[in-house]
């Protein structure tokens, strides 16, 4: 049977630990990393997470799925969800009649997708 992958996002550095210690014991879990570990993405799924936290854990979701998008890349969040008044790292863009997100173009530079 193969392992299940596991990733652990969490801030905490205590909670980090304890959780990896508890999915160590476990023979058909296999860690795969944590957000420190991670590379960067051209794509990041974050579908229907946000609307479960408040303001202040969203900015620290946003902020660490920021620091893991290539230049140029893609975001995607729920409908429900927005970056408005929680991220301003963030610009919005749409097609037909879906929308994503991408890294904020510093100013007087134009970014793909707009």
């Amino acid at each position: 049977m193969a392992k299940i992958r596991v990733l652990v996002v969490e801030d905490s550095p205590v909670m980090r630990r304890a959780i990896m210690v508890t999915l160590a014991k476990d023979p058909a879990l296999e860690i795969a990393g944590t957000w420190g570990r991670l590379p960067a993405f051209d794509l990041i799924l974050l579908r229907n997470v946000l609307i479960y936290f408040g303001p202040v854990t969203k900015r620290r979701v946003l902020k660490k799925t920021r620091e893991h998008l290539q230049p140029d890349s893609y975001l995607l969040l729920g409908a429900a969800e927005t970056t408005l008044h929680v991220a301003v790292a963030y610009e919005v863009r749409h097609l037909e009649r879906s929308s994503f997100y991408q890294i904020a173009a510093a100013k007087g530079t134009a970014t793909r997708g707009k």
